[in-house]
């Protein structure tokens, strides 16, 4: 059915071999890289172990761009955008400018790269964080 075109896709799991079980004999596909199965040459490709560094190193990050996505939207929800809009466009810079700095002008290789994204998303979180406690703060102080 699906065996004939070409399909590119992530499936995260917890038990890969019943997934691979899954997609091979009742969808009809074939997969390679699924950790535990490696491809026909043995060896896992540079995408899973890029994919296991970004984890790696920028995981532990999520929560603070989760946090800056949540503070992002409340002060949305309070008309107050000038400073979460600034911390998304420093967020952007600090994770292009540092990956380009990374890339290509320390020559220091990608886990420098997610390094630089793993700061972006702190400091987004950060800004955010006191963004909002600056529009409180200036909503508490100004008289009713």
């Amino acid at each position: 059915m699906l065996g004939s075109a070409p399909l590119v896709a992530f499936v995260a799991t917890a038990r890969p071999d019943e997934a691979r079980a899954f997609y091979v004999d009742v969808l009809g596909l074939e997969l390679s890289g699924i950790r535990g199965t490696p491809p026909a040459g043995g060896q896992v490709g540079p995408v899973p172990a890029g994919s296991e560094t970004y984890l790696r190193i920028v995981g532990p990050t999520f929560g603070l761009f989760g946090l800056g996505l949540a503070l992002y939207f409340a002060a949305q929800g309070a008309g107050q955008l000038t400073l979460p809009l600034l911390a998304g466009f420093g967020r952007l810079v600090l994770a292009v400018g540092g990956g380009w700095l990374a890339i290509f002008w320390l020559q220091a290789g990608l886990p420098w790269l997610f390094a630089a994204v793993g700061v972006a998303f702190v400091a987004f979180g950060l800004v955010q964080a006191l963004a909002v406690k600056w529009v409180i703060r200036a909503r508490v102080s100004r008289p009713v």
